[in-house]
């Protein structure tokens, strides 16, 4: 069994941006739309533009939006920028976040169906940090994927269990949680459609949910895996028992293929999940010109780990698919 870990890296063949390059031309995008539904993308752009210097680093935006909030939420009255950015331009940012990569997904996504169709068998378990579907897929083309199962909880119609599991530790775009709600994940019938079930449909949905707040780790530096509210944290449960299967899939496998992903240090459960976790498989590791870097990582905390021969995932591709 091996396990393949996937950043954002391993999605750029698809057109989805890293979290470095991301701010500017998510905002761009923005600007050419204009209200949808409750949100007023050019409106947020104009606001976050004027209050925050750094909008190309999606990390950084995000990580001053999340401090500008906790430095005011205490403050009665409450600032009327805090009060703007909770209620407003934050969930607009998060749902011009989903929207655009529903369009993106629509790109061919090469790399993964080969990755689909000729690298990873069944028993294989991926764990990915990106948002996007793309992944998905290609697996459920190839045959190798279930939604029933595959996302690691049930969907309340699992037949044959998925041949392969994709674990999303930082969530996905298809995925909601409605207001109040302390269960796994809602995913509508327009994404069950797209992953390949057109005649089939997510029990629990309902309608349609405005902003299906929580069900994206954002890439700020203070990432929270629940949600706060009056009556406690929600949603902790459901990420524990994702985290706990990544664990169990890292400790269980015979190899470790890391793709497209830095680890980076702001990704503190990560970096305890990869750097310190519990299993002795040995690293491939494939992410560019951080490679090297990355390997000498986890050298230093006495891990079997080794550069790809190929560092970029569409030639580490090229170089696995068996010849004839």
């Amino acid at each position: 069994m091996n396990t393949f870990v996937f950043g954002a890296g391993a999605s750029i063949h698809a057109g989805y941006p890293l979290a470095k390059r991301m701010g500017n031309r998510l905002f761009r995008w923005m600007e050419t739309h204009g209200d949808e539904g409750p949100y007023s993308f050019r409106s947020t752009v104009e606001f976050l533009r004027e209050e925050f210097e750094c909008s190309e680093d999606i990390e950084q935006l995000l990580t001053s939006i999340d401090e500008r909030i906790t430095a005011g939420q205490n403050l009665r009255p409450r600032p009327s920028d805090v009060v703007l950015l909770c209620q407003c331009h934050k969930p607009t940012l998060i749902a011009a976040i989903r929207i655009w990569f529903v369009e993106i997904r629509q790109n061919e996504a090469r790399d993964y169906a080969t990755f689909a169709e000729q690298i990873v068998a069944p028993g294989d378990c991926t764990i990915t940090f990106n948002y996007d579907v793309s992944l998905e897929s290609a697996l459920q083309k190839a045959g190798k994927w279930w939604l029933g199962d595959g996302y690691g909880f049930a969907l309340g119609w699992v037949g044959t269990p998925s041949p392969v599991r994709v674990l999303k530790l930082h969530g996905s775009v298809n995925w909601r949680f409605p207001v109040g709600w302390n269960g796994r994940p809602w995913i509508d019938s327009i994404e069950v459609a797209f992953l390949g079930y057109p005649d089939r449909s997510d029990p629990l949905y309902r309608s349609a949910i405005a902003d299906g707040a929580g069900t994206m780790i954002l890439p700020s530096k203070c990432k929270q895996f629940f949600t706060g509210t009056s009556f406690g944290r929600v949603h902790e449960e459901f990420w524990n028992h994702l985290w706990d299967q990544a664990s169990l899939a890292l400790n269980r496998c015979e190899r470790i293929v890391v793709c497209g992903y830095s680890v980076p240090e702001v990704d503190a459960r990560a970096c305890e999940l990869l750097l310190r976790g519990n299993y002795s498989a040995p690293i491939e590791v494939c992410c560019g010109t951080d490679t090297e870097s990355i390997v000498e990582r986890f050298r230093s905390l006495g891990r079997d780990a080794r550069a790809a021969d190929q560092t970029h995932f569409d030639k580490w591709l090229n170089s696995r698919i068996p010849s004839d």
